[in-house]
């Protein structure tokens, strides 16, 4: 059985101003059909076989189209976008198979990707606090926690502060909220209206991760029995920092299912699947072993016996 590769090598360069486009990633597909000669008469079978390849920087590329039997002319040539969109379709004869093969295509102007200038990414970032009292008096739980901030492009002689994180104490005096990435030019705390404690922003002039505010808390009326109302969703950051709030020793007994301790850490996964022109490689059929009539008998027979002895039957097989 006849069996040859066929390779195609070629550029594939982008029209009008080069420079303003690029073709890099663009996907090259060719298919040719293969006449296969089927046994012992003059029939055949006609098979799609296929072969794909990708364009590098410099615009070349390279594939193969492999399987048996013997190709009819002409090869199918598409050239698709690396989001899968057709650009460009072109037959080619075999003869001029080995010798490369120059494409044009409207290619695309390049993605540009600027560095952002958010360390989070999007992602959401937990800032983490505890407020201590000067005195060592225990800090009660729903106490208002405001840190305020000043803006560093706010232009003005006497610039105001903005309150940036609003969040409330928990038990023993920790507090969490959403980090936010904003670039400051000073940051203070208030506790239940106190006067504003100091913080230092970290090297790029953000709130830090972590803010420790010591103070004399000034005294409130709190409900205690309503004190330890513990947060709805808690972090991972909240689990491990506030142990006391949010994690418990099941032991006997029943499960107290308000408090929810029950995830310590999310994890978000993405996939992305495309869906237009979705590539569906064509069957080739593998080498045939064609056996001898003198041999295919002594198989019938050794499997008649085989059958023979193993159900007590006996098939009789006529030629």
């Amino acid at each position: 059985m006849e069996q040859a590769t066929l390779q195609l090598t070629g550029i594939v360069k982008a029209t009008g101003r080069a420079k303003d486009r690029s073709v890099t990633g663009f996907r090259v597909d060719a298919a040719v059909i293969r006449s296969i000669p089927l046994a012992a008469d003059d029939e055949t079978i006609d098979l799609r076989a296929t072969g794909s390849g990708v364009v590098d920087t410099d615009g070349e590329f390279r594939l193969s189209i492999g399987g048996e039997g013997e190709p009819i002319s002409p090869i199918a040539i598409t050239v698709s976008t690396p989001e899968g969109i057709q650009v460009r379709r072109l037959e080619l004869p075999l003869d001029q198979v080995g010798h490369p093969i120059a494409i044009r295509v409207e290619g695309l102007v390049p993605l540009e990707i600027v560095p952002s200038e958010d360390p989070t990414q999007g992602s959401r970032i937990t800032l983490v606090g505890r407020v201590i009292d000067e005195k060592g008096s225990t800090v009660a739980s729903g106490l208002p926690v405001v840190l305020w901030g000043v803006m560093a492009d706010d232009g003005s002689e006497n610039p105001a502060a903005h309150p940036v994180v609003v969040t409330q104490t928990q038990s023993g005096g920790y507090f969490s909220a959403n980090w936010v990435a904003v670039t400051l030019a000073e940051a203070f705390g208030r506790v239940a209206g106190s006067e504003p404690i100091p913080i230092a922003l970290d090297d790029a002039k953000r709130l830090p991760r972590r803010v420790l505010l010591v103070l004399d808390v000034p005294e409130t009326e709190t409900d205690d029995a309503g004190s330890r109302v513990p947060a709805v969703t808690p972090t991972s950051a909240d689990l491990t920092g506030n142990p006391a709030e949010f994690s418990q020793d099941l032991g006997d007994g029943c499960v107290d299912l308000t408090t929810p301790n029950r995830t310590v850490e999310e994890f978000i996964y993405t996939m992305v699947v495309r869906t237009s022109e979705p590539d569906v490689k064509g069957v080739t059929l593998g080498a045939r072993t064609l056996v001898p009539a003198g041999v295919l008998a002594g198989l019938l027979e050794a499997s008649t016996l085989h059958e023979a002895f193993t159900t007590g039957e006996m098939r009789i097989w006529a030629g």
